[in-house]
């Protein structure tokens, strides 16, 4: 194109770095924003977002980072794309403190996470062994439902469309609140029999009655009321 005496504007500069981005060229992405400067071509968010996805894919989070930091700098805002793409580059890079910190800048300015977002920063928590911090993060997004779809009908998990750190946070809460349910319902069955039997050692064996045995977790319910014959 520049072969014919066509300069190539903003447009055709995203579109190209855009093409870098898909084919991993994360280098080439930086050389061409860098080439846009240099013509008096001001980058805009969609460059920022698609070079700093490009470096995410090739394994750069500090040089995510630096863009992230030049688009702040030179007063553009960036969008959602734009943190998911730098989230997933702390994210390779296990820079976890980093996506906490871009996930609550995000949240302060209005922007809604998205599952992509999630992910990401779960991802990043996971693995570095922040278990509660990527808990917190899972049970936000099911809340917010991000996740729609992590519960089946039947009551299965669901977990397709999660990162495999935030697969095992999922399984890691269900098997927590599992344990925790079977937990209460032990104490409850230990509180009912020992008031029961406290009942049973202050009263005679003919004034003894059942009729409470049906509000036991999981008990009878065809047991009726009626005492115990004399």
């Amino acid at each position: 194109m520049r072969e014919r005496g066509l300069e190539p504007d903003v447009i055709t500069y995203n579109a190209t770095i855009s093409a870098c981005e898909k084919g991993g060229q994360w280098e080439k992405a930086l050389e061409l924003i860098g080439q846009m400067r240099e013509r008096g071509l001001e980058p805009n968010v969609i460059t920022y977002s698609a070079t700093i996805s490009a470096c995410e894919k090739g394994g750069q989070w500090k040089k995510a980072l630096e863009l992230f930091g030049q688009m702040r700098e030179r007063g553009l805002e960036p969008d959602i794309i734009t943190y998911n793409s730098t989230i997933s580059a702390c994210e390779k890079g296990g820079q976890w403190e980093k996506a906490l910190e871009l996930f609550g800048q995000m949240q302060e300015r209005g922007l809604e996470p998205d599952v992509i977002t999630y992910n990401a920063t779960i991802s990043a928590c996971e693995p570095a062994g922040r278990v509660e911090e990527a808990r917190a993060l899972f049970l936000e997004a099911y809340r917010s439902d991000c996740y729609p779809k992590i519960l089946s009908i039947r009551g299965a998990l669901d977990l397709h469309d999660l990162s495999a750190p935030a697969a095992r946070t999922v399984v890691r809460v269900a098997l927590d609140d599992l344990l925790l349910a079977m937990e209460r319902a032990g104490r409850a069955a230990s509180r009912f029999f020992d008031r029961r039997s406290s009942l049973f050692t202050k009263t005679s064996t003919k004034n003894f009655i059942v009729s409470d045995i049906r509000r036991i977790p999981g008990g009878s319910s065809s047991v009726s009321a009626r005492s115990a014959p004399g």
